[in-house]
This record gives C-alpha cells, sequence and structure tokens, in this order.
C-alpha cells in the first residue's frame, strides 16, 4: 500500500495509490530556487514520521551532461527520454 501526498500551495493533499507512468508533480521554482525542481518522497504510509521509504525507479530518461549511462543522482539535469 503506498500513500501519495501532493503540496498544493501552503497545503498538502493526499491522493492516493497512483500507476506507473502516472504524473504525480510539475517541476517548479519558488523561494531561493535558482532552477525549475521537484521535491517528493515515497513511503509506505501518510505518516510522514513513521512511514519507510520506497525506492523510486525512473525510466526512460537522459542525463544530457554525462558521457555514459548512469543512475539518477541528486543535483542532476534530467531530460525526458521520449
Amino acid at each position: 500500500d503506498m500513500e501519495i501526498a501532493v503540496l498544493t500551495s501552503a497545503r498538502t493533499s493526499s491522493i492516493g495509490r497512483v500507476a506507473s507512468m502516472s504524473t504525480i508533480g510539475a517541476v517548479g521554482s519558488s523561494g531561493n530556487s535558482t532552477e525549475p525542481h521537484l521535491h517528493f518522497q515515497i513511503c509506505d504510509g501518510s505518516d510522514i514520521a513513521t512511514c519507510r521509504p520506497i525506492p523510486a525507479n525512473f525510466v526512460s530518461y537522459r542525463l544530457p551532461f554525462e558521457l555514459a549511462p548512469r543512475s539518477i543522482q541528486s543535483g542532476d539535469v534530467v531530460e525526458t527520454g521520449e
């Protein structure tokens, strides 16, 4: 069972289960950010203090500044692979 929460303005709402390849958020920029970005966390429950993280599996993406394929890391520039 997986719970998804989406931040909209200053309020968080739960949207329940999502299917593979579903859009769960939009890239944006607010505060002191230098470029558009998206923060997300996948957990096995709705209580952020007690839930356990679930690893994300990304498909169909490109890392435009890398010479060889590798996994996505924090801070990477990522493009869709479509």
